[in-house]
């Protein structure tokens, strides 16, 4: 019957005869939340669940997040004034009805669009600068946090996950995660300032134009809608291979006598 267990004498082992017998794959599979219990059941998380989840790690940051959004919005309304300047300069070369130039309104508006220039720039470098500062505080906290979650699971849970997909998850899954805050966070912000913007100057200038160029705004967002689904399942695909090798090349250096002993270099090299 299933009464009775194995027992390795050399490692001092035990496995009971239900365990030892059970071939599925999707319970006793490794890289699995496991427990002294048996697998724990994950359920997806929808967006609410992310964001409180990320509301926890950015709360302690909130002071220098919206320094920084107050340096985004800066600087995206010195994008907007600019064309309206430059648009100013080439009015002023245009000669009037008797042929003179406004030399000095001419001057006037050159400086004024320097001006504009310089402060844009030492904006964009401010809220930069503090987006990178915070992104990287973000990325210490989360390390320390996720390595605290990884050292308070129970002894099942290492029995059944590869050393070096920890250490992956702590290193380049981090730093994929980790990546939108610094780049595509400010980016994001400082593009839906300007197309506000944009929209509103292109109301008062002309709503009929407006209205017609917005006929490809929904295209536009079915398409990169479907970009989306097809780049968060290849950026998953990708995060399993890359943790599947760190791990191969971590049992490979950590048993690199066994290897070297077996001659088995090339067959380890091939499943990396």
């Amino acid at each position: 019957g299933n009464v009775g267990c194995y027992r390795c004498s050399l490692c001092d082992f035990d496995i009971c005869l239900q365990c030892a017998r059970r071939n599925d794959a999707a319970t006793i599979g490794e890289d699995l939340l496991r427990t002294d219990r048996g697998v724990r059941v994950e359920t997806s998380l929808d967006n609410s669940s992310y964001f409180l989840r990320s509301w926890k790690f950015v709360k302690s940051e909130l002071c220098l997040l919206l320094i920084s959004t107050g340096f985004l919005v800066c600087n995206s309304m010195t994008k907007l004034l600019l064309p309206h300047f430059q648009g100013k300069i080439i009015d002023q070369i245009v000669p009037d009805e008797d042929g003179n130039i406004d030399r000095q309104g001419f001057a006037t508006y050159i400086k004024i669009y320097v001006v504009v220039m310089i402060l844009q720039g030492a904006v964009s470098t401010m809220y930069s600068a503090i987006f990178t500062f915070v992104s990287r505080r973000l990325k210490f906290s989360i390390r320390n946090s996720l390595f605290k979650s990884i050292l308070s699971q129970d002894i099942a849970f290492f029995d059944g996950t590869e050393s070096g997909r920890l250490i992956s998850r702590l290193t380049n899954d981090l730093d994929l995660m980790m990546s939108p805050i610094q780049s595509s966070l400010s980016s994001l912000l400082n593009n839906i300032l300007i197309l506000i913007g944009g929209m509103l100057m292109c109301f008062v200038k002309s709503y009929r134009l407006s209205m017609l160029a917005f006929v490809t705004v929904g295209p536009i967002t079915y398409l990169w809608n479907l970009y989306a689904d097809w780049s968060k399942g290849l950026a998953r695909e990708m995060l399993a291979y890359w943790a599947e090798g760190n791990s191969i090349a971590s049992q490979a250096l950590s048993h690199i006598r066994t290897i070297k002993a077996f001659g088995c270099e090339s067959r380890v090299m091939e499943k990396y």
